[in-house]
Parts: structure tokens; C-alpha cells; sequence
């Protein structure tokens, strides 16, 4: 009878991460997150890819630049999961658990301001506004009067397909950011740019008050290409484009169909082994 029950005894232990497991787990976690910060402030490969489009056509298109990136990036992760599957669940663990970390702490975000629709900027005036301001964005009131610090010369216009030929409608789609003067910011890392839906300034002008977000975040491309001598890597934008609710609904229906779909998964992978 102990013939039998021995092998069942003895308990399975994890075996030991090894050495290349480990450094194949933290170059992995150095390349998703490398992608995904160049793609959030369209640096380094990401400009360089847009830079040699721009030389070629006088334009960029901002999805062959996001595919181009990930074809730079994808085979150094595909070359990294191997080693890591092969180093057992520990590897696998310090690989992508920091992913799903970033990717749950995200979600609970877009939940509470989804939900709460966020804070509102505590500033009266524009000065004030900008002091206050996060990378989360705020709702926020801007008297129009402070528009005529705009500096329109140094302004730059970012269809949501980046092409020569464009039509009107692409470009009322798109959003036009326009950089303030020296004057208006309190810190020179952080440039003040008003950004509004294609050409709309003049139907601004004429209402008493921009309603919108404030936020910071890292200036486009194609801004800094005409912004020159400029070389802030944040700013400090206004929008007049959306609310907080409208900035992450986006990401709350990514998260919505993802959610649904694993729920049909495990329900169809539950009616299957029942049958």
C-alpha cells in the first residue's frame, strides 16, 4: 500500500530561478516599460521614426510610426520569453507581474475618475491654474482674455491620421496645440500649451470662459518640431477638446470589452468541460 501512496506524499516544490531567468525577467520588464514611455512622450526611436518620415514626406503618419515601434520592440521580447518559461513560475512572476501591476493600478484610475469625474483646479487665474496642475487632469475654467498670449507662430497641428493630403474633416478632428508665451509660465520645465479641437480659437474668443482640462504631460512631436529651441520634454496643456469624463472614457471601454470578453471565455470554457 505504501508503494502507492508514497509518490503522492511528496510535494512538488518550485524549481529555483536561474540566473539568465532572472536577468531575461528584468530586461523583459526594461523593455515594456522603455515602449511604453517613448511611446508616451514620442522619444528617442519613437521621434527618430517620425523625424525620417517627416524628412521624406514633410509628414508622419502616427500609426505606421506606432507599428514601426513595435516592430522594433517585439522580437527583443519574443527573444527574452523563452528563457524566462524556462526558468519556472518565479521568472514568470518578476516578468510580467510589475505589467499587470501597472496595467490593474491604471484601471482603477479610469474606475474613480470615470465615476467621481475627478477634481476641479482650485485656480482662478491662469498663473494659478498652471501652479496647480498635476499629471492627473482637472477640470478647469480659463478666462478667455488669456488667450491673446498664445503664441500662434510657434503653433502645431496633429490630425488623428497624420497625412499630406488631408481633408477638412480630418483636421477639425484633430487637435491644434498652441504654445503661451514665456511670460505666462511660473516654470520653465513646464511650457504652457493650449490645445483646442482643429482651428477653433475664433469661436473661442467669443465666449466669456474655456471650459476644459489642465493637465501635464509630455509635449507631441510634432510641437517640439516647430517649437524651436524648445527642448522641454513636459508642459503643462490646456483643453479645451474634452472633460476628465471624455479624457478616460477611451480607456473604459478598452477595459469593458477585455473584462467581457474574459468573462465569456471562462463561461464558455466552464459549459465545455460540464459537457
Amino acid at each position: 500500500m505504501s508503494e502507492f501512496t508514497a509518490p503522492f506524499a511528496e510535494k512538488q516544490t518550485p524549481s529555483p530561478i536561474t540566473i539568465p531567468g532572472f536577468l531575461a525577467a528584468i530586461a523583459f520588464n526594461a523593455v515594456v516599460f522603455s515602449f511604453g514611455f517613448l511611446l508616451w512622450t514620442e522619444r528617442g526611436p519613437y521621434q527618430w521614426i517620425a523625424a525620417a518620415q517627416y524628412a521624406v514626406m514633410e509628414s508622419y503618419g502616427q500609426r505606421l510610426t506606432l507599428i514601426l515601434m513595435v516592430l522594433l520592440f517585439m522580437p527583443i521580447g519574443l527573444l527574452l520569453v523563452r528563457p524566462i518559461h524556462r526558468s519556472g513560475r518565479w521568472a514568470c512572476f518578476i516578468a510580467y507581474g510589475p505589467s499587470l501591476l501597472a496595467v490593474g493600478a491604471h484601471f482603477l484610475m479610469t474606475a474613480y475618475f470615470l465615476i467621481t469625474g475627478g477634481t476641479r483646479s482650485e485656480g482662478t487665474t491662469l498663473n494659478e491654474a498652471v501652479r496647480s496642475a498635476t499629471f492627473l487632469p482637472q477640470a478647469v475654467s480659463i478666462d478667455t482674455k488669456f488667450l491673446s498670449a498664445l503664441d500662434e507662430s510657434h503653433s502645431a497641428h496633429i490630425a488623428r491620421e497624420t497625412s499630406r493630403i488631408e481633408t477638412y474633416r480630418k483636421e477639425i478632428s484633430g487637435s491644434h496645440y498652441i504654445p503661451f508665451q514665456n511670460e505666462v509660465s511660473h516654470d520653465p520645465r513646464f511650457p504652457v500649451v493650449f490645445r483646442s479641437g482643429g482651428f477653433a480659437l475664433e469661436g473661442l474668443s467669443r465666449q466669456a470662459e474655456v471650459e476644459g482640462m489642465i493637465y501635464k504631460a509630455p509635449l507631441p512631436y510634432l510641437l517640439r518640431r516647430n517649437w524651436e529651441g524648445d527642448n522641454a520634454a513636459f508642459g503643462v496643456i490646456i483643453s479645451n477638446q474634452q472633460s476628465v469624463h471624455e479624457y478616460w472614457f477611451p480607456f473604459g471601454i478598452l477595459y469593458g470589452v477585455v473584462l467581457i470578453s474574459m468573462v465569456a471565455v471562462y463561461f464558455s470554457r466552464r459549459s465545455s468541460r460540464r459537457s
